[in-house]
């Protein structure tokens, strides 16, 4: 019976640490006119100081430009290709926004604040942060929006009830209004608002 108990015990815990698993490529497939993988946007090198550039398929161009920032807790330099994994990415290209998406340096490359100056610069932002989030307080995201309506930086707070650091937060039911959000700040560019 303890050997039965050990090795259950041991099977959980592998389970705990095994890999996630593989993503569905037939919604995280990328379709665009053009692509520029790995461009080095600093010229030093490094993994964190690189991006992706994506054209849409329909349109003219010049095209509007999203650049996405993934969530890491800066604990990551080197996961630029997430905004594809759930298919938000495609959405974007889909309608008519080109897609950059950016890597920035870890906390292990850098001390705070320079993963801040790696993307930093008075772009629109959109700041989506689920309530339920344990790793980043929620706080954090509201504090952050109210930094920058006070610096008059055209910005969003889309609150995701229930949402957790990263499941539940990017997903179909908010494209939409993420959508708008850039087709707003792309009407407001249009007319020189920011």
């Amino acid at each position: 019976m303890k050997k039965a108990l050990t090795l259950l015990f041991v099977l959980a815990g592998l389970k705990m640490f095994a890999q996630t698993p593989e993503p569905n490529f037939a919604i995280s497939a990328i379709e665009s006119s053009k692509t520029w993988i790995d461009l080095d946007y600093v010229g030093d090198g490094l993994i964190g100081h690189k991006l992706d550039i994506f054209l849409p398929k329909k349109g003219k161009a010049p095209f509007p430009i999203i650049v996405t920032i993934y969530g890491s807790a800066w604990f990551s330099n080197s996961a630029k290709g997430s905004c594809f994994k759930d298919g938000f990415g495609q959405e974007l290209l889909n309608n008519g926004f080109a897609v950059v998406s950016i890597n920035h340096r870890s906390s292990a490359d850098a001390v705070w604040p320079a993963q801040l100056h790696d993307i930093k610069n008075k772009v629109p932002f959109l700041i989506i942060h689920g309530t339920n989030d344990k790793l980043v307080p929620y706080c954090q995201s509201q504090e952050l929006y109210q930094k920058m309506q006070l610096k008059k930086i055209p910005s969003q707070f889309l609150t995701v009830d229930g949402g957790e650091h990263g499941p539940g937060v990017m997903i179909d039911k908010y494209y939409k209004e993420i959508v708008d959000f850039f087709k707003i700040q792309k009407n407001n560019v249009k007319k020189n608002k920011f």
